[in-house]
């Protein structure tokens, strides 16, 4: 099968998927890219938050709400946002049970 046949079946469900693959982040255009892995819209998917959005983030309540806060995991992984990285919205020490920068480990 030629390379770009194959490449044009790599789907991921979710972001997490997708750094699980390695692939994080997706750019538009490349294998795997999809726009309902693009929060924002840029173009770039699965992008790591650092917090430095001056506010013009988005704010649907879903993955990429910079205002998240989950009171435990379930709550995280029932928004679709677990794992949670140190610096994306709703990650909090109070999630990291063993302090490694990721929150909400499966």
């Amino acid at each position: 099968m030629p390379e770009n046949e194959e490449d044009e079946s790599v789907y991921y469900e979710n972001c997490d998927e997708a750094r699980a693959d390695g692939a994080a982040p997706l750019y538009e255009g490349e294998p795997g890219y999809a726009p309902h892995l693009d929060a924002d819209g840029d173009g770039v998917a699965c992008e790591p938050y650092f917090g430095d959005d001056p506010g013009g983030g988005n704010d649907d309540g879903g993955n990429g709400d910079s205002d998240a806060h989950y009171e435990n995991c379930d709550e995280a992984m029932a928004d679709g946002a677990a794992p949670l990285y140190e610096g994306d919205p709703g990650y909090d020490e109070h999630l990291d049970r063993d302090g490694d920068g990721v929150a909400c480990e499966t």
